[in-house]
């Protein structure tokens, strides 16, 4: 998937070239939403209206910030 970073409001899906099994999305892609890097997965469907697209979104984790400690305790060295 591509570095580049979506303007607000916007997001680009490609074609899962690495799909293996129907579980895995048909498109992948990512949209910028509230100034955050939201993951989009779609699977193309038949429905008796026409084609459609399953979505799922998926936030990006947040990092987990690293506890820092001061006490020196009594580490031997």
């Amino acid at each position: 998937m591509s570095n580049h970073i979506p303007q607000e409001g916007r997001g680009v899906l490609f074609q899962n070239l690495e799909k293996k099994t129907d579980t895995h999305p048909d498109y992948k892609g990512q949209i910028m939403h509230n100034g955050e890097i939201v993951k989009i997965s779609a699977w193309r469907k038949n429905h008796a209206r026409g084609h459609l697209f399953s979505l799922s979104v998926q936030k990006r984790p947040e990092p987990m910030p690293h506890e820092v400690t001061t006490d020196d305790g009594d580490v031997p060295f």
